[in-house]
């Protein structure tokens, strides 16, 4: 069994989350055990995941860099040990990848879902710092890709 963690900031109902529930309830269970982990708050989704014997956990993160959510996704990547761990948007991807939140040799995978031309010169620059940390990114579309090519992310990752 192939463990994967997907890492979300909620799981309200918008774009990325239904992807994401899609993806994890369309895994064959015979070769997949998923856990999703929800920073911050659940939402509709919550019910959809768990009514399809999805393990979902929600960490209740409070601030924009909230200690305690890094502890606690700290701890639940280290008691569920997933080989991937997938994240999606800028809050989940920045989480996953900081030092000491995956078990050294989980493979992170990190998915951009929009031009994220609202970002500022720090989160810019994190998302570039972080890129050293990424087994592989996905995008939803080319401008996507075509806009973290822009700021720096290779082409190959």
């Amino acid at each position: 069994m192939i463990r994967i963690a997907f890492v979300i900031p909620t799981l309200d109902q918008s774009g990325a989350e239904r992807q994401l529930t899609l993806l994890a309830t369309s895994l064959p269970r015979e070769s997949y055990t998923v856990r999703v982990i929800a920073l911050q708050r659940g939402g509709p989704y919550l019910n959809v995941l768990a009514d399809a014997g999805i393990d979902v956990r929600v960490l209740g993160k409070r601030f924009r860099f909230d200690p305690l959510t890094w502890y606690r996704l700290r701890q639940e990547l280290r008691s569920f040990q997933p080989a991937i761990v997938q994240s999606i948007l800028f809050a989940a991807n920045s989480y996953v990848r900081l030092p000491g939140i995956a078990p050294v040799g989980t493979k992170i995978i990190v998915s951009e879902r929009c031009v994220d031309s609202w970002k500022s010169g720090w989160q810019l620059s994190l998302d570039r710092r972080q890129v050293s940390r990424t087994h592989a990114m996905t995008a939803n579309s080319n401008s996507v890709a075509e806009f973290y090519k822009s700021i720096g992310v290779p082409a190959e990752l």
